[in-house]
């Protein structure tokens, strides 16, 4: 009495949070003095809260061995009203077992256990011949376990009759299992000198591990099954191992059995039936080409459809850009063949054609033949060098050293060589002289070596002169004197020879087979032969004046210029 006038003063006047204790606290539990197990049995449960906005949410009970549990639960908003509030809960507990029990009431704010009262429940039985009583042996078991009772009732000439999830029974002590976890009532009804009772107790069946290894399987050539279970359980494997995952890659059978924090186990068992073999595909080594170069791939013959990164579906397909290509072959019985190809292009080595300086009625072009081999050039050829005597453009196509083609042009500009004429051949007769011009500025080279712009002819003999012009290139002519016909007997040989100048070759008509000397300015021999094919070889010499003596009843001297 003195606690509830204590409770009603704090509640007038609106005390926070006076004493320590729990935000919904159980104060009392109230139960009738020995009811009958044939009637209504109906509980008053008294406590507070320290806020007075917390909302019953709802109010449940069930039964243990021989504890009736009540759980009173409340929700708190975001705000509270911090005032000491009182409540009362009536709880109808319906025809309540015969028995000795301890009703415990749980106050819950939010989900979480906050107090509790207990009060002891004495209830008498209706039917005194026959009163049902029994145990579990264990309060808790594992799903599919076997589930055994203790039998205690009381009676005179009793017969049972069990109800339980799954099943009946009119055993004395049966035993059953529930394969599902969960909270199941099991209810035992007796009967004696026509006199019938029942019993209602709840047992708790604890969930099973999740165990789920899947169906039994063939696996790929080279590939392994990886299995894995939820984390958070003991494991045990037929092959020793205890981690959640195991790896399983040849044909046979792997078990494994899972133990979950109750103590609860379960087994399962794959099995790999066979090893599939790989459909064979090989697209071969990665492949450098030039760009826009197409390359053919082939899947191999090994497939009845093919899936390439390129959306095609044929066996071979033609690919002409960079990057990665892979390609998907199945066959009915094989596990699918994969392959990979990378192509990558070549950095071209751009043709670029060479020349030379400008240079007299010729220039030569040319490509670097340790980077690129000629393809062709503008005007059909294909060595490595192009002689050009024409002003113009001119291309080339050739191919690096990779293979791969493209193209250069340039423009060319040719000097000619001077043109000049010393005349025609001519007579000198008695004691005539003839002045030669060449009528052209330049510098002049004599065949006497000397340099004037005019040079003077006393006797008969074959005269020639080399005018530089100042672009450095060079022209030449030959004049031819005679005496006047009567004075001298003409004995020489008609000869003709050219080109004058030259580069490589003097070509003599008129001279067959004659041997011959060649000779420097200073009459220095650099070189004798026999002409051969009407030609002499002057290639390796070096720029300048030559003179050739050609051997035999009259002997003839001629004159060229060597560039």
């Amino acid at each position: 009495m003195k606690k509830s006038l204590l409770l009603l003063a704090i509640i007038c006047c609106a005390t926070f949070n006076v004493f320590a204790q729990p935000p919904v606290d159980v104060y009392q539990v109230v139960a009738p003095s020995n009811p009958m197990n044939c009637t209504n049995t109906t509980l008053t449960i008294t406590g507070w809260n320290d806020a007075g906005n917390y909302s019953l949410q709802s109010i449940s009970h069930f039964y243990g061995n021989d504890t009736i549990w009540i759980d009173i639960k409340y929700t708190s908003p975001q705000i509270v009203i911090g005032v000491l509030t009182p409540w009362t809960h009536y709880v109808s507990l319906g025809n309540v077992p015969y028995g000795n029990w301890v009703v415990v009431a749980r106050g819950y704010l939010g989900g979480v256990w906050q107090s509790e009262a207990n009060s002891w429940l004495p209830v008498d039985a209706c039917c005194p011949s026959s009163i049902p009583q029994f145990d579990f042996v264990e309060d808790t078991v594992c799903a599919g376990s076997s589930i055994s009772v203790t039998n205690n009732s009381i009676g005179n000439n009793l017969s049972y009759f069990w109800e339980y999830e799954g099943g009946t029974s009119t055993a004395a002590t049966p035993t059953f299992s529930i394969s599902e976890g969960g909270e199941y009532d099991v209810t035992l009804t007796v009967t004696g000198d026509s006199c019938t009772d029942s019993l209602v107790k709840t047992i708790e069946v604890l969930d099973l591990p999740l165990v789920e290894l899947g169906n039994d399987t063939a696996i790929c050539d080279g590939d392994s099954l990886e299995l894995s279970l939820p984390a958070g359980n003991d494991y045990l494997w037929s092959d020793g191992s205890i981690s959640y995952q195991n790896i399983f890659g040849t044909v046979g059978s792997l078990a494994v059995t899972v133990t979950n924090d109750y103590g609860c186990s379960k087994s399962d068992t794959i099995e790999v039936t066979a090893v599939l073999p790989n459909v064979p595909v090989n697209l071969g080594p990665d492949k450098t080409v030039c760009p826009d170069e197409s390359v053919i791939l082939n899947a191999g013959t090994g497939g009845t459809s093919y899936a390439w990164s390129t959306g095609e579906t044929t066996q071979s397909i033609s690919v002409n850009q960079e990057g990665s290509v892979f390609v998907t072959v199945s066959e009915s019985g094989s596990c699918d063949g994969v392959d990979e190809i990378v192509i990558n292009w070549h950095t071209v080595d751009e043709a670029e054609i060479m020349l030379s300086a400008d240079s007299c009625q010729e220039r030569l072009i040319w490509l670097d033949p340790s980077t690129h081999q000629v393809i062709q050039w503008s005007d059909a050829s294909s060595d490595t060098a192009m002689l050009v005597t024409t002003p113009g453009y001119y291309f080339v196509t050739a191919e690096d050293n990779n293979g791969c083609e493209s193209s250069d042009s340039a423009w060319l500009n040719i000097v000619d060589n001077p043109v000049f004429s010393l005349g025609n051949d001519t007579f000198l007769c008695g004691n005539q002289t003839i002045t030669l011009t060449t009528g052209i500025s330049g510098d002049h080279l004599w065949k006497d070596g000397s340099t004037g712009i005019g040079f003077t002819v006393t006797q008969r003999g074959t005269y020639y002169v080399f005018v530089t012009d100042q672009n450095g290139c060079t022209g030449s002519d030959t004049i031819r004197v005679n005496d006047c016909l009567g004075v001298s007997e003409m004995t020489a040989k008609e000869i003709q020879f050219y080109p004058n100048p030259t580069q490589d070759v003097i070509h003599i008509v008129g001279y067959p087979n004659a041997p011959y000397q060649l000779m420097d300015q200073t009459g220095r021999i650099v070189g004798v032969g026999n002409l051969q094919h009407d030609e002499i070889n002057v290639s390796d010499l070096e720029t300048g004046i030559y003179f050739i003596q050609l051997i035999g009843n009259n002997s003839q001297f001629l004159s060229f210029y060597k560039i």
